[in-house]
């Protein structure tokens, strides 16, 4: 919601102030892409300040995105591009940066989100309802 409103708001001061051109546009979009990095970063920010509200490690949640870097052909690559996307053309954080950010937070304990008989509790339920 803040995204279209901020997004509303911009187009029409580019369209009272530039007009209605490429540049104008190109503008926006640019402006647009800040918006959702930023949204992207409060959004990790938030998922941290959970998972220390209920006594979870943020491990996990840094090895996730170790995960997402490794399947990337490097940082900040497009894997279906091939080549390195520029910061500010991208919709979210670098992956090296949303890990540094976990990491840097200090919450990066081990206490699981679920016990080991859980987790395997929970692969069996996901495994039968494949079948």
């Amino acid at each position: 919601m803040r995204a279209l409103i901020a997004n509303s708001g911009l187009a029409l001061l580019f369209e009272l102030t530039i007009g209605n051109g490429t540049g104008a546009s190109l503008g926006l979009v640019l402006t647009t892409l800040s918006y959702t990095r930023a949204m992207e970063a409060e959004a990790d920010a938030g998922a941290l300040d959970l998972l220390r509200g209920a006594g979870i490690g943020s491990a996990g949640f840094a090895a996730f995105f170790e995960r997402l870097e490794k399947s990337e052909e490097g940082n900040g690559k497009s894997l279906s591009l091939g080549f390195a996307i520029p910061s500010y053309l991208r919709t979210h954080p670098a992956t090296q940066q949303r890990i540094d950010a976990i990491r840097a937070d200090g919450g990066a304990g081990d206490s699981p989100a679920l016990t080991q008989g859980d987790w395997y509790a929970l692969k069996g339920i996901c495994a039968a309802k494949e079948k």
